[in-house]
């Protein structure tokens, strides 16, 4: 019965499952073509979060250089600008280093956040400098916020170059 039903409908059989065929490749392309696009949509913006953080993180290492320190230690410069030139920068960091949370795995984001504590460090050391260390002369005031300052910023170089490598390892 089954070999009559073969012979007598073989084209038809043939065009059904060439049907089949044809409809199950036309599924598999859209499901590997669906992916690819997420993928590049993901990768797209994470390339994008991750520029948006290096700048941020270049303008809140140039805050620390642009501040007068000499004068900000002999309180020319009042704490409202002080917070105006700082606070701005460090918010717009802290926000990259947030937006970067989901394309990172825990281990590889703690090393954002480590960035993040290194820069609130800096500025809490120039908080107490600025307010508690009333007792140390302007000169060495600065020259321990520049010395604060340099730490930072070679932590944070060491931080962002283990970054680096993951980034070009992830590529």
């Amino acid at each position: 019965m089954l070999k009559e039903i073969f012979e007598v409908y073989w084209e038809k059989l043939f065009i059904l499952l060439s049907l089949i065929g044809i409809g199950m490749k036309m599924i598999f392309s859209f499901v590997l073509k669906r992916k690819e696009i997420n993928h590049s949509i993901f990768q797209k913006n994470k390339m994008e979060t991750l520029i948006r953080f290096y700048n941020a993180y270049a303008e809140m290492k140039n805050v620390w250089r642009d501040i007068p320190a000499y004068p900000m230690f002999k309180n020319e410069l009042s704490t409202d600008e002080l917070d105006n030139r700082i606070q701005p920068k460090y918010n717009k960091l802290e926000a990259c280093i947030i937006e970067l949370q989901p394309y990172f795995k825990p281990n590889q984001y703690l090393d954002f956040k480590n960035i993040l504590k290194n820069v609130t460090l800096l500025k809490s050391n120039l908080l107490k400098l600025y307010f508690e260390e009333v007792d140390l002369s302007t000169t060495l005031k600065v020259n321990e916020f520049n010395s604060d300052i340099d730490l930072s910023e070679e932590a944070n170089s060491k931080i962002l170059e283990k970054i680096n490598r993951n980034i070009y390892k992830s590529y």
